[in-house]
C-alpha cells in the first residue's frame, strides 16, 4: 500500500479539477499556481500531486501562494513515484469535479477555463475540447527561466480528428479540458507509459467522440531545450518518445487481432509504406541526377562567359600596352616637343 497523504482532507467542491504534477520544481510550481490564480473562471479545485519529491518546498510554495488559490488547493504527497500518468490518475481520483484538466507547469491565458467550460456547456454532446496552443521556449537567466520565443503548435488545423491523432499527437494537456465521465468510458491514463500517456488517452477518446476546438490561442506549452535535471522536459527525450509511440501502436494492433481482426490490413499498410519509401528514394535519386546535370550546365555557361570576359580583357590590355609603348617612344617625344615649340601645340593624336 502506498501511504499517500492528502492535505487538506476536505477540499471544496468545484466544476473543474486542475491537476498539477510536480517533483522538486518549486519555482515552476509557484508559477503554475500564480497562473491558475489569474483565471477569470474561478469554480475550480487544484490538486497538486507531489510525485515523491521533497514535501517541504511544496508546502512552502503553497503557503506563499495567494489566499484564493490556497483555499482551492489540495496537496497530495506521494511516497513512491510510479510515473507521471500514475500521478495524473492520483490527482483525478482525489477530486470529484464535472470537468478535468492537467496543468503541470505550463501556462494558460486568463480566459482559458472560461472559454473551454463555456464551450462544453454550450455543446453537451461534446466530451473534450482543445484550444489553440503555442510553444513557449524558455532559458535560464540568473536563476529564473525567461521566455525566448514562441511557435504555433498545429494551429493551422481546422480541428483535431482521429485521423490526425493516429499520425502524431496534435494536442498536449495544457490545452485540453474534458468531462470526467470520459474516464468511466475509456479508462484512466495508462500508468505503464512513462511518456505519451496523454496521446494514448486522446486516441481512446477520439476513437469514440469528436473533439471540439476553441479557435483562440489560450495555452502555452513551456519547453526548455537547454535545461537538465528537474527543470528539463520529457519532450527532450526523443528516443523514449519514439519507443513508447511504437508501444502504443503495437498494443492497438494486438488488441484488434485478439478481437478477431486480421494481420492483413497491417501487412498491406506496411507494403504500401515500403512502396512509398522506395518511390521516395527513386525520386530522390532522380532529383540528384537532375541537379548534377543542372550544375554541370551552369558550370559550362559560367566557364564560357568567363573565357569571353577574359578574352575581352586581354584584348583591351593589349591595346593599352600598345598605347603606352607608343607614347613612350623617343621619336614620338621628339615630334611632340617640336610641335609644342614651333607650332604652338601638340601634334594631333592618332
Amino acid at each position: 500500500m502506498q501511504s499517500d497523504q492528502v492535505s487538506p482532507p476536505d477540499h471544496p467542491s468545484a466544476r473543474v479539477a486542475v491537476v498539477v504534477r510536480t517533483k522538486d520544481r518549486p519555482q515552476f510550481l509557484g508559477r503554475a499556481l500564480a497562473n491558475i490564480d489569474q483565471q477569470t473562471f474561478t469554480d475550480y479545485h487544484v490538486v497538486v500531486v507531489n510525485d515523491a519529491g521533497d514535501p517541504e518546498p511544496v508546502d512552502a510554495v503553497l503557503a506563499q501562494a495567494p489566499a484564493g488559490i490556497q483555499r482551492r488547493t489540495t496537496v497530495l504527497h506521494r511516497s513512491t513515484s510510479t510515473g507521471m500518468e500514475a500521478a495524473a490518475n492520483a490527482g483525478l481520483l482525489a477530486s470529484d469535479s464535472e470537468f478535468c484538466c492537467i496543468h503541470d507547469d505550463d501556462l494558460w491565458e486568463p480566459e482559458f477555463l472560461a472559454r473551454t467550460v463555456g464551450f462544453l456547456d454550450a455543446h453537451p454532446e461534446t466530451e473534450m475540447v482543445v484550444v489553440r496552443i503555442q510553444i513557449r521556449f524558455e532559458e535560464e537567466v540568473e536563476g529564473t527561466f525567461v521566455e525566448t520565443g514562441r511557435k504555433d503548435f498545429w494551429t493551422h488545423l481546422p480541428t483535431i480528428t482521429i485521423q490526425e491523432l493516429v499520425w502524431v499527437n496534435r494536442m498536449v494537456p495544457i490545452g485540453v479540458l474534458y468531462r470526467r465521465r470520459l474516464h468511466e468510458e475509456v479508462g484512466l491514463y495508462n500508468e505503464a507509459l512513462p511518456v505519451v500517456g496523454d496521446w494514448d488517452f486522446n486516441l481512446r477518446v477520439a476513437a469514440r467522440h469528436p473533439i471540439g476546438i476553441v479557435d483562440e490561442r489560450l495555452a502555452l506549452w513551456c519547453q526548455r531545450p537547454s535545461a537538465s535535471g528537474a527543470s528539463a522536459n520529457s519532450i527532450n527525450a526523443p528516443l523514449m518518445h519514439a519507443k513508447y509511440d511504437m508501444e502504443v501502436r503495437a498494443a492497438a494492433i494486438r488488441d484488434e487481432i485478439s478481437r478477431g481482426g486480421s494481420l492483413g490490413p497491417y501487412l498491406f499498410g506496411a507494403f504500401l509504406a515500403a512502396e512509398l519509401v522506395e518511390h521516395g528514394e527513386r525520386a530522390r535519386a532522380e532529383m540528384a541526377r537532375h541537379f548534377d546535370d543542372l550544375r554541370q550546365d551552369i558550370t559550362r555557361q559560367i566557364d564560357a562567359r568567363f573565357d569571353q570576359l577574359t578574352g575581352d580583357l586581354h584584348s583591351r590590355m593589349d591595346e593599352l600596352e600598345r598605347y603606352v609603348a607608343n607614347r613612350t617612344n623617343p621619336l614620338y617625344l621628339v615630334k611632340r616637343g617640336f610641335a609644342m615649340i614651333f607650332r604652338g601645340g601638340p601634334p594631333p593624336e592618332k
